[in-house]
């Protein structure tokens, strides 16, 4: 692990059209080393040559499995003490990594730095004001937390991202929240999460494991509820 390195995982697949976008977002930020991590979860259009056309990124492939699987592959290969992650069809805010790393830096107990997310589409442009929600691109993490925490649960296809933060909260984790759009979210045709059904089936699995720990170890003393801790606009 490299003290002053953040690594960042972006998993892809069949992304091609924005792939190279997300990928700019990243290398414009101002903080440096910056390790990035594109993880191809089986993809059979473009994605391989336009990652591997950018000299620096690290390109893993493998097969389909998702991507839970996808960022578990990346943060086993990653080297950073730091962790971000951004999925392959939306971009970073010019330069937060280093605001945020440095409330990390300066906060010992403090594990995740979060901003808000900014919806948009690319037709109309800008669809709802800025907000906090538990998206794994609006926030910086230590590395250690994901030793707390766990890895992302690979059954899930999709909602990883809220189960992963519905554990962070049981496990008292303290997040920081900075008042800062740090996250353009793209909401296009192929959005994963315009299957509602699909959704809603792995929302429900989410929170009946969660009853289910909850029954079996009791509710964490937390200073905020879980609503407050995963964003009121989950629902």
């Amino acid at each position: 692990m490299i003290e002053n390195l953040i690594s960042v995982i972006i998993p892809v697949f069949n992304c091609e059209k924005y792939l190279q976008e997300a990928i700019d977002s990243v290398y414009l930020q101002k903080y440096r080393p910056i390790e990035l991590i594109v993880v191809d979860d089986g993809s059979n259009d473009k994605t391989a040559v336009i990652a591997k056309s950018n000299p620096t990124v690290k390109y893993i492939y493998q097969e389909n499995q998702g991507s839970a699987v996808a960022r578990n592959t990346g943060l086993n290969h990653a080297n950073g003490k730091w962790i971000s992650f951004l999925d392959a069809d939306d971009f970073w805010a010019t330069d937060f990594l280093s605001l945020f790393l440095a409330v990390l830096q300066e906060e010992p107990f403090t594990e995740i730095v979060q901003g808000k997310i900014e919806t948009f589409n690319d037709s109309i442009g800008k669809s709802e004001p800025p907000y906090f929600l538990c998206q794994l691109g609006t926030a910086l993490f230590r590395r250690s937390v994901f030793e707390k925490v766990g890895l992302f649960e690979s059954e899930f296809k999709m909602s990883q991202d809220i189960d992963w933060f519905v554990r962070a909260w049981e496990h008292n984790v303290l997040i920081h929240r900075e008042e800062l759009v740090v996250l353009h979210y793209r909401k296009h045709d192929q959005n994963i999460t315009s299957n509602i059904p699909l959704n809603l089936h792995y929302r429900r699995l989410m929170f009946l494991r969660h009853i289910n720990r909850m029954r079996k170890n009791g509710t964490p003393d937390s200073a905020i509820t879980l609503m407050e801790f995963i964003g009121k606009k989950l629902f």
